[in-house]
């Protein structure tokens, strides 16, 4: 079998801007803040302020709010801010005598 010619080894090309923006208007908001470290252009798409609107207006739905018992003695979690599908966008922790809100 002869090897292939230069003429039919496929090409690669770039992914087109405006498809990927459709692509990333489709994934959730928690992992958009994960894809922002990707590369420098990700990070200014995803920062764009009107990729930003265009994906909350996509992503209207609800959000959920689960508290706990704040009588215990441990530094566990106080709440829980979830979407629909049950992630855990934020968790507000106790420090101490402090609240402490991170990202999951």
């Amino acid at each position: 079998m002869a090897p292939p010619s230069p003429d039919s080894r496929a090409t690669v090309r770039p992914f087109p801007l405006d498809a990927l923006y459709e692509v990333l208007l489709r994934v959730p908001a928690k992992d958009l803040c994960r894809f922002r470290a990707v590369c420098r252009p990700w990070r200014s798409l995803l920062s764009d302020p009107h990729f930003v609107a265009a994906h909350a207006a996509r992503h209207p739905g609800p959000l959920i709010v689960a508290g706990y018992d704040t009588d215990r003695s441990d530094a566990g979690p106080l709440l829980d801010i979830m979407d629909l599908s049950g992630r855990v966008i934020k968790r507000v922790v106790a420090l101490g005598s402090f609240w402490a809100a991170r990202m999951e």
